[in-house]
């Protein structure tokens, strides 16, 4: 439900701050959420990297700039998939699939 994504609050009572946006239904819906990353590099010699952030863009900064130590023999090629999640657990339990057999399996099937 959106109670559980957003803070909502209705927008007669309140200052709307700065971040947040007035829906149509009249609430503040307040989307400066933290969301975590996962997602998927194809490197330079054919191999796939899978990993999470929260930021995305600076994470493959890093990554370019070789400053991840997984990365920095085979440098990244390009992002072939990338998730959006809200929790940091979700993240990481699906970049822990990514790498196993089964997840293997369907990077390849259904990702790339």
């Amino acid at each position: 439900p959106i109670r559980s994504l957003f803070k909502i609050r209705f927008a007669e009572s309140e200052v709307v701050p700065r971040r947040a946006r007035r829906a149509a239904w009249g609430f503040i819906l307040d989307y400066n959420l933290l969301m975590y990353y996962a997602y998927i590099l194809k490197l330079e010699n054919g191999d796939y990297y899978a990993g999470y952030s929260t930021d995305i863009r600076q994470r493959m900064q890093e990554h370019k700039n070789e400053s991840v130590k997984t990365t920095r023999i085979s440098k990244p090629k390009k992002l072939v998939f990338d998730a959006v999640f809200i929790t940091e657990e979700k993240a990481r339990a699906f970049e822990k699939y990514l790498k196993t057999s089964s997840g293997f399996a369907f990077r390849n099937k259904r990702l790339v």
